[in-house]
Formats: structure tokens, sequence, C-alpha cells
């Protein structure tokens, strides 16, 4: 978010160059705590202190807040430069990332195959696409019965929480 202000500068400067947001998710973001439902963050337990650690529920509640964080920014964003930037997310499919390889070997797609982002990134077809969720470069619907993501005052209080942690000065920005 500190080049936003540069992005959104060149977005207004010249309206026929598209400029894109691109967060990178996970389809584990409804599944990130496998004893429940659906994945949901524990408000008062960020940091899981008062709980067990798991790194698959870490993994699944930090791409659940980059869906949220996306859909927040789009919010905002568009209200902030007329959706002369969009911003989107996706799942880039099934990689075969260190993590990945450690806990279930190789049973993705090597790293150097990964391209969903950068036809996210170039592509006409989404060019004015925003506030979406991709996989394998078709639009998805994230998890639909997760109240994280439907609520708006979630998304309000996770943005908050991560002006105050970051302490980000481009974070306010929306604000004026």
């Amino acid at each position: 978010s500190f080049c936003l202000p540069l992005l959104r500068a060149a977005a207004l400067a010249n309206p026929a160059f598209h400029k894109r947001i691109i967060n990178v998710s996970s389809i584990s973001h409804s599944d990130g705590d496998r004893f429940r439902a659906s994945c949901t963050i524990n408000w008062d337990d960020l940091q899981a202190k008062k709980h067990p650690y798991s790194s698959y529920s870490a993994y699944g509640l930090s791409k659940l807040a980059m869906v949220m964080f996306t859909w927040k920014l789009n919010e905002l964003e568009t209200r902030a430069s007329h959706g002369a930037i969009t911003v989107n997310t996706l799942d880039p499919g099934t990689v075969n990332t260190k993590m990945l390889l450690a806990g279930w070997g190789p049973c993705g797609i090597p790293v150097h195959e990964v391209n969903d982002i950068f036809w996210l990134s170039t592509s006409k077809e989404v060019e004015n696409i925003s506030c979406a969720y991709f996989v394998n470069r078709k639009r998805r619907q994230p998890c639909q019965a997760n109240p994280m993501i439907l609520e708006s005052a979630n998304l309000d209080r996770l943005w908050n929480i991560l002006a105050d942690m970051t302490a980000n000065p481009c974070m306010n920005l929306f604000s004026k």
C-alpha cells in the first residue's frame, strides 16, 4: 500500500492504461480450521496465543484475511479512484512450494509453470473486472457461506487492525 498513491495518480492521469492490484490467496481460505465448517478469524486471539497453534489453520486464516483485505481495498479504491484501479485475488493452484513439498510431497505444478498471476495482471479479458476471485482463470465465488467475507463489519475490522499493526500511513489515505 506504500505504492498506492503513485498507482492512483497514474490511473487518474492515464485512464486508458489499466492499473491492477492482484492479491494471491488460496482455496485454503475456506477451510483454514479443519475442525470447523468454515474458516473464521478469532478477533481476540489473532496471534494464536490462547489456543493451540496449527500451521494449517494459520495458513488458511492468512488466505481468508487476504480475500477480506482485497474486498475492502476494492471498496475503498473504487470510491477513491472511481474504478480506475481494479483489485482482485486468485488461487494460483496447487503449486509445489517448499511448504507443499515438506507437507505432502510433489503433488502440484512446478513453481515455474504458475502463470495465472501473469494472466490476471495482463489479460484484456479481465481488465475491467474488480472485486473478483479467480481459480484456473475463471471467476469464482470465494467461500460464499463464510460470513467473514460477506459482512462489511468484518472487512472494516480487519482493515483497522492491519492499519494499526503496520502503522502504515497509506492505509489512512482513503479517509481523505
